[in-house]
């Protein structure tokens, strides 16, 4: 039961992440979107250990945990110029 409220946590958060990018909150060049994003797919990986492993979903998750880490990491680096 423990994995089934991790992975609606990363559900939850994967949600809100978009849901502010379609309104218009947030850009894609948000820290905030990729940040909820990152912690979303992490959390659904965690529930795996917990649920039955699916490799189809880890690998798509473990993707966008790439894909944000890298856009955090290029916010950072941009934002250490400006300073």
């Amino acid at each position: 039961m423990f994995g089934q409220y991790i992975s609606l946590i990363g559900m939850v958060c994967l949600l809100l992440a978009y849901f502010q990018l379609a309104r218009g909150k947030w850009t894609t060049a948000s820290n905030m979107f990729h940040g909820l994003n990152l912690t979303g797919c992490l959390l659904i990986n965690l529930s795996m250990i917990f649920l039955e492993f699916n490799v189809g979903v880890f690998l798509l998750e473990s993707v966008f945990i790439v894909i944000a880490i890298c856009a955090l990491r290029k916010n950072f680096k941009l934002k250490q110029k400006r300073s």
